[in-house]
């Protein structure tokens, strides 16, 4: 059984953790961990970054500030940047593919065995993404509105600074032999 929920829980907020399955801000434990990550696996140095995650107090789920959901994200700079760049070289792979394999000679059952999967993974798989992530935002401010919320300009939204869900550099003074991959910075309770 649910615990009753309080009027804080109720009151939107865009940018602060949110419930997807008890439908609200509920109280939450928060973990940040130090994860490396290394840019090539031969010659690369590692980067080590914090990553924060909000577990849900009431249902155990992992918990997202709605603002990461939110497609305005895509009108940011760096995220257009990686889109871009993403779209140019699946379409410029393709292009070379079709040009060095000369698909027209093919007969049709190999054509799709080949353009099928790549069209499923490169072009829908993305489409698909933005879609769920469409609908997550579209549910909570839904019920944002319901409850006097209302919604920022599209320049306001996307000017805002990212509150949660945001992976950071490692700003601590440790080395790597210092400190662990999975190592838990702190584990606090709100």
């Amino acid at each position: 059984m649910n615990p009753p929920q309080t009027a804080k829980s109720l009151i939107p907020s865009y940018q602060d953790p949110w419930c997807w399955k008890c439908r609200e801000h509920t109280d939450f434990s928060k973990k940040t961990e130090v994860v490396q990550h290394v840019a090539n696996s031969n010659h690369g140095t590692p980067t080590l970054y914090t990553t924060t995650t909000f577990t849900c107090k009431i249902c155990k789920k992992k918990m997202h500030a709605p603002q990461v959901f939110d497609p305005v994200t895509l009108r940011r700079s760096a995220e257009r940047g990686c889109l871009l760049i993403y779209w140019i070289l699946v379409v410029i792979g393709l292009a070379v593919f079709c040009l060095l394999e000369a698909p027209w000679n093919w007969n049709l059952g190999l054509l799709l065995a080949v353009f099928a999967p790549t069209i499923t993974i490169f072009v829908l798989g993305p489409i698909l993404v933005l879609r769920l992530s469409a609908r997550k935002y579209a549910v909570w401010k839904h019920w944002a509105m319901q409850r006097g919320w209302q919604e920022p300009s599209l320049e306001k939204r996307a000017k805002m600074e990212m509150k949660h869900g945001q992976n950071r550099p490692y700003q601590g003074d440790h080395t790597m032999a210092d400190t662990d991959s999975d190592s838990v910075l702190d584990d606090q309770k709100h």
